[in-house]
């Protein structure tokens, strides 16, 4: 799959958290949208399975492990 993110999410630098969120920092809403459409559309061509592990994989990137560990 990184193939197809790479294709969609120009100049990416790598696939890490840090990088996909300095991405979407980086790029308009236009821009973000359009790439989200372009992967979308690419990995539910190919396979809806794949499609559903990389929104996982996606998910976990961008949101932060710390929200759900906080001290109360």
């Amino acid at each position: 799959h990184e193939g197809i993110l790479r294709e969609c999410y120009a100049d990416i630098v790598d696939l890490s958290g840090e990088s996909m969120q300095q991405w979407y920092c980086s790029h308009t809403d236009d821009e973000n949208q359009q790439a989200d459409l372009c992967w979308q559309e690419k990995l539910g061509e190919k396979d809806e399975k794949a499609f559903e592990e990389i929104v996982t994989f996606m998910v976990k990137c961008l949101v932060p492990e710390e929200e759900g560990n906080e001290e109360k």
